[in-house]
């Protein structure tokens, strides 16, 4: 029995009008969005508050009366620890403002500015 019903469905696919699909290259658009680019923060929040501190901290090199070459050897040799410490000081980045809401655990621990 469903030896005939498979043979019959067959059978009425096979009837059916054949439509080929060609894909033009205009009628489709890929649009990518990266909503975490760092996989290691499950919070993206907590990846941009890095991004900002990174900023920060770029803005104060190029700050330093240093010839480029130092610059760029300066943020190599310290951009991970230079970031970690805008991060955590109390005072907001290179100024003498304490920041309002300032965590002593540091920035991991999900306390706004």
């Amino acid at each position: 029995m469903t030896k005939i019903f498979s043979v019959l469905a067959l059978l009425w696919a096979l009837t059916l009008p054949a439509s080929a699909q060609t894909l033009n290259t205009t009628d489709f658009q890929i649009q990518w969005k990266v909503s975490n680019r760092f996989r290691l923060f499950a919070d993206e929040n907590l990846f941009k508050r890095h991004e900002s501190g990174w900023g920060q901290y770029r803005i104060h090199v190029n700050e330093q009366p240093l010839d480029e070459d130092q610059k760029a050897q300066l943020t190599r040799a310290t951009s991970v620890l230079g970031t970690e410490h805008v991060l955590n000081d109390r005072f907001i980045a290179f100024s003498r403002i304490l920041r309002a809401k300032f965590d002593w655990q540091g920035w991991a621990t999900g306390a706004e500015e």
